[in-house]
């Protein structure tokens, strides 16, 4: 009986506008005229994204951060993203069983280098 190797597989998540010419805005301005639940909502999804499509934790963790980093550059509060995610940890329970990780840990591993 003959065996396969082990094989690394890398993926990449598909963003359509990656090949735009044109710069597209994904994520609402804090203080835009957009209610701010919309971005709050759009950052819960991305979490559920990142979440889906990284099988090892230290890759989650540092798309996570992306993402809360970006979202920090246009001006949301560091008290209400935190609030957002540990707010998606909690709805999301996948999370913390995939990883095997505590919510709360996977929240101080995530605020600590932002």
């Amino acid at each position: 009986m003959t065996g396969v190797p082990y094989m690394l597989i890398r993926r990449a998540t598909f963003a359509e506008t990656d090949d735009y010419s044109f710069s597209v805005v994904r994520y609402p301005h804090y203080e835009s005229n957009i209610p701010i639940s919309m971005g709050l909502n759009t950052l819960h999804g991305e979490i559920i994204r990142i979440f889906r499509n990284c099988s090892l934790f230290e890759h989650f963790l540092e798309r996570t951060r992306q993402l809360a980093r970006y979202f920090l550059q246009i001006q949301y509060p560091k008290e209400i993203l935190c609030s957002r995610l540990y707010s998606t940890l909690n709805k999301t329970p996948a999370i913390s069983l995939k990883y095997a990780v505590y919510n709360n840990d996977i929240c101080m591993h995530i605020i600590e280098k932002l």
